[in-house]
């Protein structure tokens, strides 16, 4: 019984001395999203010649939506993620006549304005919205 709970408050002890923000799991690498869909769905792969990507920074997020380039702040804490409003440039992008690169972009966009959560495994980071959209990156080569 002793050792149960010498294990129980060592374990609860370690818990308090994980560090708060954990962002720095995100920091450093290039993302670039491979698929999108709902958490329950099979993924859609993006449209050929459309790109997106991400790269986090300590408190800083840019990145790439196809043309046009976008930058917010952001912040990070275990598995946690807050995406602050985006800020994008409006350019006209090559396929911006295609219906479905519309409603790709804005499945993007709205997923990306409303993340809250984060897993990063098997080389993919999963970002996860309120509604369970995902979006689902791989390190740039």
């Amino acid at each position: 019984m002793r050792l149960i709970s010498m294990l129980v408050f060592t374990s609860l002890s370690l818990v308090g001395c994980l560090p708060e923000d954990s962002s720095s799991d995100l920091v450093g690498t290039q993302w670039t999203l491979n698929s999108y869909g709902f958490k329950t769905d099979v993924k859609t792969n993006i449209i050929e010649n459309s790109s997106y990507s991400l790269e986090f920074e300590e408190d800083r997020l840019t990145g790439t939506i196809d043309c046009n380039s976008f930058q917010s702040n952001y912040s990070a804490t275990q598995n946690t993620l807050e995406i602050e409003s985006i800020a994008v440039t409006e350019m006209a992008c090559s396929l911006m006549s295609d219906p479905a690169y519309i409603l790709q972009n804005t499945f993007v966009i709205n997923a990306l304005s409303n993340v809250t959560s984060y897993v990063i495994f098997d080389q993919k980071l999963t970002l996860t919205s309120a509604d369970s959209s995902e979006l689902v990156f791989v390190e740039s080569q």
